[in-house]
């Protein structure tokens, strides 16, 4: 065979390119498929993420249910395969689109006398791509129909913009989990949902439009370093550590503090995290107050034992005291809680978090980091608190009885009507604290750190105050009393500089107290169980209102009631918010004649 009849037969075998129309028609079709899947994708995902609460991330279960399925999740999970599903059904989508295009650029703009778009398969992006062809080459490649302009916007929008909007909401909201992998990946996945769609939509314009070489690649990388930073920065100042010019979290700063870049602020504070009112710890449906579960088990210890009346003293009060506590903690160990809670899990990032109301009891909060922290009411019976780093936080009303805080920083943080009973606070820190009206009977202060510290109207009785470093508290209307068995022992506690206006100290060893010439205590009330250093009553001017004698619970509450309404008549509310329930309507019985508060500066202070 002659080398011109196998050319010829090989011109004949050789398959002829597809009609430009034909080869639309079958990109089309591929690429609505592709289009109806992306949109399922789109659909389930964004959905899903609003029905995203934050509880999602840190509850006993942290599952999402998914919608249409109605199948759970866990929530971390969700947040890893979504955005990659979600990217992966884009970029697919913009593959058929950029192959779309490089057939539409080329294709005739009539077709039998008749315009490309009547010639084509109805689908709205395609007109919309045929529309932008004819606006700018006037080719006729698309008839005249009615708001065929808004319709080409809508859908141009809608292809480009809604896996954006979609993912872009899923990093957004998945910072909230503090995780910097998590955020990290979803903002790899929307920087190359971006490359891609600007690449999909430069490519119509030079294309379709003008009928230009594309330039893909160039576009794709342009935008890709372009917009890296742009996501990388915002992912770890939300997740990890807010940006250089704002204050670190629990940081305390001038009440007139602006920030210099106010309008970048919602991208470079940490991500927040509301979980008000969230049951972190799943609540019992009988669960009542700490106080009245421990009165309800002493009259039913009282009728066990067979004590009549139910006066606990001595042995009796502290083997009562034994059992509660077993059987509180048993109480407190078996409740539902989230998986960080359990040993080699690690804490969750709660800076700067509002857990108001939250419930958390028994939880294990070992070395977390809640600085600046809302816990204001919440519920932490019996949380493991060692270590926690809660500078500036708003513990406010929270009931933390029996809570282990030891070594705990709590510097600046508001303790104010915080329930401490029972609470270990050895070694904590919490140098200018407010504790006013702070409960912390049976609280193990032992070598904690409270200089400057606030601690009007704190009750304190049964606290262990060993090495406590109490260098300028206020301790106004506070509350300091032991027991006849049980006295507090204040071994090198340091007091300098305090001042005890109108407290009242009962059954106190402060023998071996610090005191310097501008501790001032001239206000406070004290009976003969207290122990004072040498010297200390000559230093105080020999205070009138103090009783050498050790006083009945009766005349000691009374007198303490008159002492402070020779000051202010009007002072009952102070009392009757430090004095146990029991004495809080004693009748006030007055100091003896001319002895008076005294005010102004100590002496030895004044005359330096």
């Amino acid at each position: 065979m002659t080398k011109q009849k196998i050319a010829l037969r090989r011109a004949h075998n050789r398959p002829q390119g597809l009609d430009p129309v034909e080869r639309i028609n079958a990109i089309t079709r591929n690429a609505r498929a592709s289009w109806a899947g992306l949109v399922a994708v789109l659909l389930f995902v964004g959905v899903t993420l609003l029905g995203f609460e934050h509880i999602d991330f840190y509850g006993i279960d942290e599952q999402t249910t998914l919608p249409v399925v109605g199948v759970s999740v866990p929530t971390r999970f969700f947040f890893y395969a979504a955005p990659v599903l979600a990217a992966a059904s884009y970029i697919y989508f913009h593959l058929y689109l950029l192959r779309l295009w490089s057939a539409l650029a080329t294709a005739p703009a009539r077709i039998k006398g008749a315009p490309l778009s009547d010639a084509t398969p109805v689908w709205l992006l395609l007109d919309a791509a045929l529309w932008l062809r004819n606006l700018v080459r006037r080719d006729g490649s698309s008839g005249e129909r009615a708001l065929e302009g808004i319709s080409a916007l809508v859908n141009i929008a809608l292809a480009w913009g809604f896996g954006l909007v979609v993912v872009g909401y899923a990093w957004w909201i998945s910072a909230t989990a503090r995780d910097l992998w998590m955020t990290g990946l979803t903002a790899l996945m929307w920087l190359a949902m971006i490359a891609t769609a600007i690449s999909s939509l430069g490519t119509l314009w030079r294309r379709v439009a003008h009928n230009r070489s594309p330039r893909p690649a160039y576009i794709a990388t342009a935008t890709f370093f372009l917009c890296a930073p742009l996501l990388a920065f915002p992912s770890y100042w939300r997740t990890t550590e807010p940006a250089p010019w704002l204050p670190r979290p629990g940081e305390k700063v001038a009440d007139d503090w602006q920030s210099p870049y106010p309008l970048l602020d919602p991208f470079a504070h940490l991500a927040p995290i509301y979980l008000v009112g969230a049951e972190i710890v799943r609540k019992p449906e009988d669960w009542l107050p700490h106080d009245i579960q421990m009165d309800e088990f002493r009259v039913n210890y009282c009728k066990r034992k067979a004590i009549t009346p139910c006066i606990l003293e001595g042995d009796t009060q502290e083997a009562f005291d034994a059992e509660w506590q077993t059987r509180w903690q048993a109480r407190l160990a078996a409740l539902p809680k989230p998986k960080w809670h359990n040993p080699g899990h690690a804490k969750p990032d709660l800076r700067q978090a509002n857990l108001t109301d939250s419930f958390l009891a028994g939880i294990d909060l070992n070395n977390a980091q809640m600085q600046g922290t809302e816990l204001s009411r919440a519920q932490m019976q019996g949380a493991n608190l060692r270590k926690a780093m809660m500078q500036d936080t708003d513990l406010g009303s929270a009931q933390m009885q029996g809570a282990v805080l030891l070594e705990a920083e709590m510097n600046d943080a508001d303790l104010r009507k915080a329930n401490m009973q029972g609470a270990d606070l050895r070694e904590a820190k919490m140098q200018v604290a407010i504790l006013s009206e702070a409960q912390m009977q049976r609280a193990d202060l032992r070598d904690a750190k409270m200089q400057g510290a606030i601690l009007s109207e704190a009750q304190m009785q049964r606290a262990d105050l060993r090495e406590a470093k109490m260098q300028g508290v206020k301790l106004y209307y506070a509350l300091l009393t032991g027991s006849a068995e049980r006295p507090i022992i204040s071994i090198d506690i340091n007091l300098s500089a305090s001042i005890g206006d109108g407290s009242a100290l009962r059954f106190v060893d402060l023998s071996g107290a610090y005191f310097d010439t501008v501790t001032d205590w001239r206000n406070s009330f004290l009976d003969g169980t207290v122990t004072l250093p040498d010297g200390f009553r000559a230093a105080m001017g020999n205070p009138c209102q103090w009783v050498n004698e050790p006083l009945s619970d009766q005349q000691f509450y009374g007198r303490w009631r008159g002492w402070l309404e020779t000051n202010d008549p009007n002072i009952g509310w102070s009392f009757t918010a430090t004095a146990p329930p029991e004495w809080r309507d004693v009748t006030p019985i007055p100091p003896p004649e001319g002895c008076e508060w005294k005010f102004g500066l100590m002496p030895d202070a004044a005359s330096k």
